[in-house]
């Protein structure tokens, strides 16, 4: 039991890197699943754009209403936080889920992050085995 205790203190830096390497990859496997790969690409004509509140910190947003039809269905969404002013009638492109076309996004790009994450917390759990292992080994030669 004093050799575990002993072992335990040993480990330092690993209890660190142990539950953030576990934190990366569950985020990075939840982006993954979450990531809308699967969304089609169709253009979307704003019907209306209004300044939000002003955020010193966020700076200028607009929430930006849309139409675009799926299927000869028209469908209404918005984007809030918008960085830019748009006009009615400028186009711009959007993805929806072919499943439920209401569900719609302005970004395709979640599977980098997903992977800098993955990488990352193999990386940090890869750290945290070797500590425990050089722990081990001097623990062991005592």
């Amino acid at each position: 039991m004093e050799k575990l205790i002993v072992w335990f203190r040993c480990m330092g830096r690993m209890r660190f890197f142990i539950p953030v390497g576990l934190f990366l990859l569950a985020a990075g496997v939840l982006i993954l699943v979450t990531s809308p790969k699967e969304y089609a690409e169709t253009t979307a004509v704003v019907t209306r754009c209004e300044q939000e509140p002003y955020d010193p910190e966020e700076g200028e947003s607009y929430e930006v209403w849309f139409e675009y039809t799926v299927d000869g269905r028209k469908y209404e969404n918005s984007f809030g936080a918008r960085a830019r002013e748009m006009r009615p009638g400028e186009e711009m492109q959007i993805y929806y889920d072919p499943a439920k076309p209401e569900s719609v996004t302005n970004s395709k790009h979640g599977g980098v992050i997903a992977v800098v994450l993955l990488v990352l917390g193999t990386a940090a759990l890869g750290f945290a085995c070797w500590q425990a292992t050089r722990a081990y080994k001097e623990l062991k030669s005592e």
